[in-house]
């Protein structure tokens, strides 16, 4: 019963942990999109990068 809790609640805080990562990957699109340039993109790209490290994080908490 503690292994099922343990797992439920692991993947709550995944959950709740991607879905502002989402937003703000979303967010750092839209602002390259349209207001791009190479500072601004130098910065979205950092952003990005760190989001995908965050995710990674996510994803070994699972195993």
């Amino acid at each position: 019963m503690a292994e099922d809790d343990k797992e439920q609640f692991i993947s709550r805080v995944i959950h709740d942990l991607r879905n502002p990562l989402s937003s703000i990957k979303l967010a750092a699109y839209n602002i390259k999109r349209k207001a791009g340039g190479p500072l601004i993109d130098k910065h979205l790209e950092t952003i990005d990068k760190k989001i995908e490290e965050i995710n990674n994080i996510l994803e070994s908490l699972r195993r």
